[in-house]
């Protein structure tokens, strides 16, 4: 009987990392992904016209006359830098972001976001605010308010890396 439970763990362990695994090698949303982020916000995520990766200050408001900074204040937050992705880098910030919400685990109850995706296609524009440190993400777009959720850290190394 306990040969049959250790096996049956086994598949189960198996199973789950293969999962995650597809879900990492390809821009195919894990169950996770999708709960988290809207089929709207998802499509223009992964066919987007541009797309931004924001460093953004989240600790205090713009200062005076920082809102003439190009790109301006984002979201009520300064932005500090602001890296173009280009179709060839998109498809690898795109799985690093699906693989870190299909791996959350705790969360804090903070929310203090240090990293910001924007895409745009044609008028519809989709906003993602990404807090590494309490793990969670908040998704806007197209239109108002329309998902958050949570995620691991496996993605900031990479993130800091583009924003260098």
């Amino acid at each position: 009987m306990r040969k049959k439970i250790a096996i049956a763990a086994l598949v189960l362990v198996v199973v789950s990392v293969g999962a995650v695994v597809l879900c990492a090698t390809g821009l195919s949303a894990g169950p996770r992904t999708r709960a988290t982020i809207p089929s709207e916000a998802r499509a223009i995520l992964e066919d987007a016209e541009s797309f931004e990766l924001l460093a953004i200050v989240c600790e205090r408001g713009p200062e005076p006359g920082e809102a003439s900074v190009p790109g301006g204040p984002f979201k009520g937050y300064p932005i500090t830098k602001t890296v173009a992705i280009p179709p060839g880098g998109r498809g690898e910030v795109i799985r690093a972001l699906y693989r870190s919400i299909e791996l959350a685990g705790d969360t804090a109850k903070c929310f203090e976001p240090h990293h910001a995706i924007r895409v745009k296609r044609g008028d519809q524009v989709a906003t993602l605010l990404i807090c590494f440190k309490c793990r969670r993400i908040e998704i806007e777009g197209p239109g108002a308010l329309s998902g958050y959720g949570y995620l691991d850290t496996s993605a900031q190394p990479l993130f800091e890396q583009l924003l260098r």
